[in-house]
């Protein structure tokens, strides 16, 4: 299906406005023209302006609808993990859309995860919907207090290579690894891209809809 045309590209003199609009305010926060061509090399600069536009909402995930596990949690996942972060050309070779951000991102464990095991072992998985709008910190609080501890990006990889299917019914996050990419911290996810499989990464600042499953393992018993 052919994708609507906007009405601002048929029509001149509103895109004009427009620019003129994001032009003055970049001005008045003392940025230059240099500034407002650079979103023609920044492909994640873009991103973030329609963000803000759009008010920071997550972009729409199409395919199946997800009508199992009426529980807040899926388990019995098992994969095997090796903790080495691929390069991006072997990330194109597992999925078929890999975002850019990808060819020099670099994730590290948060704060909570710092201690977590990094030796190549197979891992029991839990998936867990919490079923509506949540902040990263509140997601984070929700899998504590079941006694989750949330994926490492190495972990989200493994469980994709093992159930590709399930991302096609919704979006998978490890909220343990984020990356800093321009400035800000972004947490990996993999998702149904239209008619393929995607590995992207998300903004943490911003609130995660009610589709996103976390990825998590359950934390050990203290020795």
């Amino acid at each position: 299906m052919a994708r609507k045309k906007s009405e601002f590209l048929s029509a001149y003199g509103v895109a004009f406005q427009v620019l003129k609009s994001i032009t003055d305010a970049v001005l008045a926060e003392g940025g230059s023209d240099e500034d407002l061509r650079s979103l023609l090399s920044d492909s994640e600069k873009c991103r973030r302006v329609a963000m803000e536009i759009v008010g920071h909402k997550p972009r729409e995930q199409k395919g199946t609808s997800y009508r199992g596990d009426v529980s807040p949690a899926a388990t019995g996942f098992r994969a095997e993990v090796i903790y080495v972060q691929p390069s991006y050309a072997d990330l194109k070779k597992v999925f078929d859309c890999v975002y850019d951000g990808y060819k020099n991102a670099e994730f590290k464990p948060i704060d909570i995860c710092k201690d977590v095991s990094v030796e190549n072992r197979e891992i029991e998985f839990e998936l867990v919907h919490l079923n509506k709008d949540v902040s990263t910190d509140k997601a984070l609080a929700e899998l504590d207090k079941q006694g989750l501890c949330p994926a490492l990006y190495e972990e989200l990889l493994a469980f994709a290579a093992k159930y590709p299917e399930l991302q096609k019914q919704f979006p998978i996050v490890a909220l343990g690894s984020v990356c800093r990419y321009d400035d800000d911290l972004y947490s990996p996810y993999v998702l149904w891209n239209d008619v393929e499989r995607g590995l992207d990464f998300y903004w943490i600042d911003d609130d995660w809809d009610g589709r996103y499953r976390f990825l998590a393992v359950r934390k050990q018993p203290s020795a």
